[in-house]
């Protein structure tokens, strides 16, 4: 290979996450490795870089025919977040299939595919790990074994044997993004952040007594056990798990296009909540939020899960560069390993964005109410992203890749700043 031939495909490198990704391994020189699928013309930054791009659509497999040729490692950034079901269907899981379907012809032997923990049902997550039975080790690669659960099984005609086709009728392919369906979609270095992280709590506490974030007396929400460490290369299952049971049309039709992905034995990575330059949906949506209904939510004292684009940029950087690092078929949460009160978040951007900070502090119950008024396009499952615990066991993804994540929102200040008018 020279370096005028490109062996690592992205698709969605112009979104919020792919031009990260793309920043992270044009800094380490592999500009020229890399060809990206666009819809339109790409920056100047990236041709400068020696990126190839291909002018193609994932909903149209004609202008694909072809793309996969020399690849050996397919990263699949691209999403249709929000729209209509029928367009999330046709970008989410027809495209990934069209994408799989180029890349077992080309002899593509690695697929790295970015989902979302929104797959899961809503609850109380804390410290939850990825559902897990048995996943054989082994260089990952397509055809490998999938190591895929019972409730992840591919309809049959879904994988490579069965060739790639829509599964509904293809939609415009419009509001392509990054992951953070799950957050809410209204209407430095780490000294230097604002954002403590609080020592991540043992996976089940708060299994008696009150809930973080509950009115007082609630129940508690029993979050799901750890699993224990297995033989070598396998995690065993030893209660129930997180459930794959997304709530909007666009996590459905994500986890379809996880379930292809892990039949040809690809890896597939799950961050909850990513901020950093190009967020649009996180720190902007908390802002709304906090400007609406200006108060607490029960102490603001849920935990949840955060990552850095800089940081999941990084951990995907080095699986692309070398994708045997994981299991075949092996799904990732990928988080900062200390969860963040929502309290902590909300003082970390109203300090970075110079907003007031809440000062009444009010009962779940109320505060619904007063969110639900104030901002009726809040859904009940994104209410309770801000107010109950959504935090995930994610060490393994940085053990396997190597990178430290860290507090990074002050490095954001200017585009926050920018994209909520302050």
């Amino acid at each position: 290979m020279t370096a005028a031939e490109p062996d690592i495909l992205i698709a969605g490198a112009t979104g919020f996450v792919g031009t990260a990704v793309l920043r992270e391994l044009v800094g380490r020189g592999m500009g020229p490795r890399v060809r990206v699928l666009v819809r339109r013309r790409v920056p100047q930054w990236m041709t400068d870089a020696g990126v190839t791009t291909w002018t193609g659509d994932l909903t149209q497999a004609s202008t694909l025919a072809g793309l996969c040729t020399g690849i050996t490692t397919l990263v699949h950034l691209a999403s249709q977040v929000g729209g209509d079901p029928a367009g999330c269907t046709a970008v989410n899981e027809g495209g990934t299939a069209n994408l799989l379907a180029e890349a077992r012809l080309a002899g593509t032997s690695s697929v790295l595919y970015l989902s979302t923990c929104a797959v899961y049902r809503d609850g109380a997550h804390r410290g939850a790990p990825v559902p897990g039975e048995e996943k054989p080790a082994g260089r990952s690669g397509l055809g490998a074994g999938s190591g895929m659960t019972a409730d992840q099984g591919v309809p049959a005609g879904w994988g490579w044997r069965g060739g790639a086709r829509l599964a509904a009728e293809q939609g415009p392919p419009t509001s392509r993004r990054g992951p953070a369906e799950g957050v809410l979609r209204v209407g430095g270095s780490g000294g230097g952040s604002g954002l403590k992280t609080d020592p991540a709590p043992p996976a089940d506490s708060g299994r008696t007594g009150e809930c973080p974030g509950a009115e007082p007396g609630a129940a508690a929400d029993l979050g799901p056990p750890a699993t224990r460490p297995g033989p070598a290369g396998v995690h065993l299952r030893t209660g129930p798990d997180l459930v794959l049971d997304p709530a909007s049309p666009t996590s459905r039709s994500r986890l379809a296009g996880e379930r292809l992905v892990l039949a040809a034995g690809g890896i597939v990575l799950r961050p909850h909540l990513i901020h950093g330059p190009g967020d649009r949906h996180v720190v902007p949506a908390l802002v709304r939020w906090i400007q609406a209904v200006p108060a607490w939510a029960a102490g603001g004292a849920a935990r949840t899960s955060l990552v850095a684009v800089a940081d999941l940029a990084a951990a995907i950087a080095v699986l692309a560069l070398d994708p045997g690092l994981s299991r075949p078929g092996e799904v990732l949460h990928v988080a900062d390993p200390q969860p963040v009160r929502i309290r902590g978040l909300v003082t970390a951007v109203c300090g970075l964005l110079d907003l007031p900070l809440p000062v009444a502090d009010l009962p779940l119950a109320e505060h619904r109410a007063r969110t639900r008024a104030a901002l009726p396009s809040l859904t009940d499952h994104q209410y309770s992203l801000l107010t109950r615990d959504h935090w995930y066991e994610s060490s393994r993804i940085w053990e396997l890749t190597g990178v430290t994540p860290r507090p990074r929102l002050a490095e954001a200040a200017d585009w926050y700043r920018e994209s909520v008018g302050r």
